[in-house]
């Protein structure tokens, strides 16, 4: 029985080894597959750690996309060429400003006498293929000292703003006895009076007419900050005439054309000056509300000859003698803080051109401009000093852009 005993105890001992063996045998099987399915899932886990800041930055990246047109267009702003020189849209790199000869060689002027103001000719060219403006003193006026002296003037303004986004570009000039001839960029779309009426400004959103009146109150705060000392623009008598002084390019930017009649005027310095007045300026029964209340004929309905001379002397601070012959009128000196006045029209009117009130761009319109009323009233204070400078509402429009981008308007 012992021997049986010892048998059976051997027996159990095998087939305990013999299941082991073959536990063995499958783990070593399998034991392959383990490191590469656990090294696979490391990976994949791996790939989506890797991925999720990728994933967050492309969204962020959509995002300011989406929130940064604002900016985007300050930087393209930004990126002038020096004193001197010039880029067209086509060029790669600046150019030094045409002298004389190279008008001459390379100018083909396309179209003549497109447009005549006062004293200026406006004719589209050719610079080398690209369309540009061709600008000179009127021939039939080279005789009128007064005229050749407002062109040059006029030139030397344009020269002096140099170089800016919202000032048209200067790309050459030749001056030749009581000639002034100015070749600068063109306005692909007009100037802007005739551009709000345009079939392409009916298409434009929101966000986009926002910018066309931010970019009109950008060229005010730097005609207000030039290098040559605080200017102001004494060629905005009415809203069209002042709207007329800007021109659209070809990418719709904005930039301030006319640029003849800039005197001096400085609210800190207490720097004043007199601005030629329209004649329809002194009717009484005219709408004198876009001029502000300070620069206004303090005399409706009355030509300086039926005022007393003393009072006009006083009134205007200038000689009677200003009055006689052609006679030009002038208004009470002023300063900048006359342009930001008018602000409030120029910027209701760019919003406002052209749109159905009914349609959704029309409601959302007049909810802008409702959100602009506190903005725009402090523009028309009474007293000048107690209006906000260019600058300033520059800053809160571009607050308001991007609130617009935020919203999706």
């Amino acid at each position: 029985m012992d021997k049986i005993s010892s048998y059976a105890t051997w027996l159990l001992l095998l087939i305990g080894h013999l299941a082991i063996l073959g536990t063995l045998f499958k783990s070593s099987l399998l034991s392959p597959e383990q490191p590469e399915m656990r090294q696979l899932h490391r990976r994949e886990t791996l790939e989506m750690e890797h991925r999720g800041p990728e994933i967050k930055m492309v969204h962020d990246q959509v995002k300011q996309a989406v929130n940064s047109s604002l900016d985007l267009r300050l930087e393209k702003d930004s990126n002038q060429c020096p004193l001197g020189y010039y880029r067209l849209p086509e060029m790669e790199s600046c150019d030094q400003w045409l002298a004389c000869d190279d008008i001459e060689e390379r100018i083909v002027v396309t179209h003549t006498n497109l447009g005549n103001g006062l004293g200026k000719s406006f004719s589209r060219a050719s610079l080398d293929g690209t369309p540009v403006a061709f600008i000179r003193t009127r021939e039939d006026k080279l005789t009128s000292e007064k005229i050749v002296a407002r062109v040059r003037l006029g030139f030397e303004n344009l020269k002096m703003l140099q170089p800016h986004p919202r000032i048209t570009q200067l790309l050459g000039y030749c001056l030749a006895g009581n000639t002034t001839v100015m070749i600068t960029e063109l306005g692909q779309y007009g100037d802007l009076r005739q551009f709000l009426l345009s079939a392409e400004y009916k298409e434009f959103t929101l966000l986009q007419r926002f910018d066309t009146a931010l970019q009109v109150v950008e060229a005010l705060e730097y005609v207000h900050e030039s290098p040559g000392g605080s200017r102001i623009n004494c060629d905005m008598n009415t809203v069209g005439q002042a709207l007329a002084q800007f021109i659209v390019l070809s990418d719709y930017r904005v930039v301030l054309n006319d640029v003849d009649d800039l005197p001096s005027g400085d609210s800190k310095t207490n720097k004043k000056s007199q601005c030629v007045v329209g004649r329809s300026n002194i009717n009484a029964t005219a709408d004198h509300s876009f001029e502000a209340p300070e620069r206004r004929w303090p005399w409706p309905g009355k030509l300086p000859k039926q005022i007393d001379p003393a009072e006009l002397r006083r009134v205007l601070k200038g000689k009677v003698e200003d009055y006689t012959g052609n006679i030009e009128l002038k208004s009470p000196p002023v300063d900048e803080k006359s342009d930001v006045w008018k602000i409030p029209f120029l910027v209701e009117k760019v919003l406002t051109s052209g749109i159905n009130v009914e349609s959704r761009l029309g409601k959302r319109v007049l909810s802008l401009v409702a959100r602009l009323k506190p903005l725009l009233e402090d523009c028309l204070e009474k007293k000048p000093e107690d209006r906000p400078s260019a600058k300033t509402v520059v800053s809160r429009l571009q607050r308001m852009t991007r609130r617009i981008e935020e919203l999706g308007w």
